[in-house]
């Protein structure tokens, strides 16, 4: 059949829906397999999540050199097999070292499995952490450490953490150049014992998963040895901050000010966390929000800024974020709050709640793009617990808000609230 190519096809509202279910496994080993047999093309994906990660352990240096090490040998193949098989096969393997969690996933070719998942079993089992690849990846990250540590932008990013979670909070950590450089070996290998060995993960499966791949998944997973005595999550409160904090970091001869303002705002359980969501997001969380239609259109005082309504385990935070010409700290700061007093008197009218409303659609729509960005919010929910499962009431949502109750929400929660300002610059 020919595409119409004369009539525009018809346009119609995205309706909310609920995300699609998932069926759980609990294996012989304690693995508990998280299963979405859904996909069009014969590929997949395994993901091991265990529930701890950078805030968590005690030395970041180590944790990050394991995560990054974990594919560079086991003791019967060396990284450069390793890397050759993934190669010919197609697959593609990726380590996320998150704050709270470790992930470790796999992209593969449905008919490459025989192939790849002994060597995954391996990796997971017995990863070697030769000392000739744990020296020059020492140096490397130890340089990029010292290069972020000069940028404003991480400056502001670590004053802010300090501000918001406190000074000895593992929140507010970063980790040196130097700090890498005294990792040893023996530091690598503890961690991936503690981590990796010492606690029981949960496996997501996603993709076209038939009987026979399932089966073949679970034998390799059940092969696999966990303790459960190694690194637990840590969830530790922010320290009390005061209702109003500044802190700034003088970086020598930098023409840009990073600039990061904090407010602490509403858990994600509470009744109007989505409004505040939608509220947030209309006053700086896209293109033509009210924030950068103003002070980088209008005043030209920064090439982008961002607000955005972010939830951690320890809290939920407003941040908003730019850099500016050092000249315009002040201007930048005193047209947020213009615009925050502004988007509480006078809120969106139907155009810009409609470009509100159909920009937040389509990113929510973007979740059910694929198998694996459906398992992505999975796993969300698995760390967040079921008060994140909440795509259809969003999308619900956003079909019925009005402007007045943006305002309304701008007005209890945004007009008038503590600030925790950090900057970093000249």
């Amino acid at each position: 059949m020919e595409p119409d190519r004369i009539n525009a096809p018809e346009i119609r509202q995205i309706e909310a829906k609920q995300l699609p279910e998932v069926t759980r496994t609990v294996l012989s080993n304690g693995v508990e397999l998280v299963l979405l047999d859904s996909g069009v093309q014969p590929v997949n994906r395994i993901t091991f999540c265990w529930g701890a990660g950078s805030v968590d352990v005690d030395d970041c240096a180590a944790y990050n050199l394991m995560c990054q090490m974990l594919t560079e040998g086991t003791d019967s193949r060396g990284g450069a097999e390793i890397s050759d098989i993934f190669e010919t096969c197609g697959a593609w393997v990726n380590v996320d070292a998150g704050q709270h969690a470790t992930l470790f996933n796999i992209y593969m070719l449905n008919h490459t499995a025989d192939e790849i998942l002994p060597v995954i079993g391996e990796i997971i089992e017995s990863a070697s952490f030769p000392d000739e690849t744990l020296a020059p990846l020492k140096e490397k990250r130890a340089s990029a450490a010292e290069l972020s540590l000069k940028k404003v932008k991480t400056l502001a990013q670590i004053g802010s953490n300090i501000l918001v979670f406190g000074e000895n909070h593992p929140r507010s950590r970063s980790v040196s150049g130097e700090e890498y450089r005294k990792v040893t070996r023996d530091d690598v290998v503890l961690m991936y014992r503690r981590l990796i060995k010492g606690r029981v993960p949960k496996v997501y499966v996603s993709g076209m998963i038939g009987e026979e791949l399932l089966d073949k998944i679970m034998r390799m997973v059940c092969g696999i040895h966990f303790d459960s005595n190694g690194i637990t999550r840590r969830i530790l409160p922010p320290d009390s901050a005061p209702a109003e904090a500044v802190r700034h970091m003088h970086l020598e001869g930098s023409l840009q000010t990073a600039l990061r303002v904090t407010i602490p705002a509403i858990p994600m359980e509470h009744p109007d966390y989505h409004l505040l969501k939608v509220t947030v997001f209309a006053l700086g969380g896209y293109f033509g929000s009210r924030l950068m239609s103003v002070i980088r259109e209008e005043k030209g005082y920064t090439y982008g800024i961002s607000a955005v309504l972010s939830s951690y385990m320890e809290g939920s935070f407003i941040n908003i974020a730019c850099e500016a010409d050092n000249r315009y700290l002040e201007d930048v700061k005193r047209e947020i709050r213009n615009e925050i007093e502004r988007l509480s008197t006078n809120p969106p009218d139907e155009e810009e709640l409609g470009i509100i409303r159909n920009t937040m659609m389509s990113q929510i729509a973007n979740m059910f793009d694929s198998t694996f960005s459906i398992m992505d919010h999975w796993i969300f929910i698995d760390s967040f617990g079921p008060e994140a499962n909440n795509t259809a009431e969003r999308m619900k949502l956003l079909h019925t808000i009005t402007p007045e109750q943006i305002a309304a929400t701008a007005r209890k929660y945004l007009a008038g609230a503590s600030w925790l300002v950090a900057s970093a610059g000249g």
